[in-house]
């Protein structure tokens, strides 16, 4: 038994993989701004768990950077967390072994293997939400990589020196209208959003080279596929064939599968 976790910066989810296929019904409760609470909160969740002598590991995605040792170096969405030794805290209740990834990267391998992507050889899984990241994933795997993927904070407008998280993610829309994106009503501004989302589709393509580029997050129900996947292929004319350009499949659950396709291989 594996205890599966996805960190997001508004909602946290805990589910547990028996076998290699299913997740038992996940329990969602919001990520509070502060580690200490956020922790009591899944001590009360997985006290049984931790206890049950078939547990194996525990495999969690949270946003952001992190040391070899489990410390969290920088999550914007969670500035409260920086410092803290997730994994030191997480070994201590539960007694085994911790698999520490990035969210965004165990959302996209749960896409590439269970998801939009299965049967894609290289997916990149592009990711809207509080924040925005991306991963490249190939044959079922989440890349190598050095320093892990934060292309959300790539400079996207030079002459202002603005990257695309700050042009595209739900907490910059909150910060800017004072109220949930999902609250904010412009037909233009939606538009105006989903084509900078296509540019970023389009830079992930020449970086990336993928079969595939899925888009996720809660920012897509206000979004256009049409309109992203237009002003992508707009910008990919190098190219004789070009990605196809589709929305994820697992909802709220992508990074719990990711996790899940982790496990698989343990």
């Amino acid at each position: 038994m594996f205890i599966l976790i996805d960190v997001g910066g508004t909602k946290t989810r805990i589910g547990v993989g028996r076998n290699e296929d299913t997740i038992a019904p996940p329990v969602v409760f919001s990520t509070h701004k502060q580690f200490d609470t956020w922790l009591a909160e899944v001590q009360t969740v997985m006290k049984n768990l931790c206890n049950d002598p078939s547990l194996r590991g525990v495999i969690i995605g949270i946003p952001g950077t992190f040391t070899k040792d489990g410390v969290i170096i920088k999550t914007p969405n969670l500035p409260l967390w920086q410092g803290v030794p997730i994994r030191h805290h997480l070994e201590k209740l539960c007694r085994c072994e911790i698999h520490l990834y990035n969210d965004t990267a165990l959302v996209g391998l749960g896409e590439a293997v269970y998801g939009a992507g299965k049967g894609h050889s290289i997916v990149s899984y592009l990711t809207i939400s509080t924040g925005v990241n991306g991963v490249r994933i190939v044959d079922g795997a989440i890349d190598r990589n050095t320093f892990g993927f934060e292309i959300g904070h790539s400079i996207i407008d030079i002459e202002h020196d603005r990257d695309v998280e700050s042009l595209i993610s739900g907490g910059s829309l909150e910060r800017e209208f004072g109220k949930p994106s999902h609250e904010v009503h412009d037909v233009m501004l939606w538009e105006k959003i989903s084509r900078r989302a296509g540019i970023f589709g389009a830079n992930t393509a020449m970086y990336w080279s993928p079969s595939m580029i899925i888009y996720g997050g809660p920012v897509m129900n206000d979004l256009h596929l049409e309109i992203i996947e237009k002003e992508a292929k707009r910008h990919l004319t190098m190219f004789t064939e070009q990605p196809l350009f589709v929305r994820g499949t697992l909802k709220d659950y992508g990074g719990l599968y990711g996790a899940l396709a982790i496990s698989r291989k343990m």
